[in-house]
């Protein structure tokens, strides 16, 4: 939430991958954006596999959120990540990931698609995409004690 509120989001959109891990994510990412007066404007899954990811792209980008939250894996995501690039209101700029996508997998799946794409780490860190490469960052200070 941090993360999202230091960039100025208020209102959101969440994507996520079909399995039960992202689908548990997603429903505690809308507890909590909500819980602080976010709003979540849409909530939108997708498949492993599918012919196109244009449906759930198009949905995704509907409203022109003011950030994306993704929960996914590497797999899952970088189908969908690919399609979205092709989307004008798209941005990874704008898009903030779960720690299941701080994973250099992700980034052999779409080359510099998600460059200055970030996300929550497991550890309480974050992590950022800079073109082909994954950064590792400590916890930002506003969320130390």
């Amino acid at each position: 939430m941090t993360l999202l509120r230091a960039a100025g989001a208020r209102r959101i959109a969440i994507g996520h991958g079909r399995h039960c891990t992202s689908i548990a994510e997603a429903a505690a990412i809308n507890a909590a954006w909500t819980g602080i007066g976010g709003a979540v404007e849409q909530t939108v899954s997708w498949p492993v596999d599918a012919a196109s990811w244009l449906r759930p792209a198009r949905r995704l980008v509907a409203g022109a959120p003011d950030a994306w939250v993704i929960a996914d894996n590497p797999a899952g995501w970088a189908q969908l990540a690919t399609r979205l690039a092709e989307h004008p209101v798209w941005s990874p700029k704008r898009a903030f990931g779960c720690a299941a996508l701080g994973n250099p997998v992700l980034l052999d799946l779409v080359g510099d698609a998600l460059t200055d794409m970030t996300g929550a780490a497991a550890d309480g860190g974050y992590w950022r995409i800079v073109g082909r490469s994954l950064i590792m960052q400590d916890r930002p200070e506003s969320c130390r004690r």
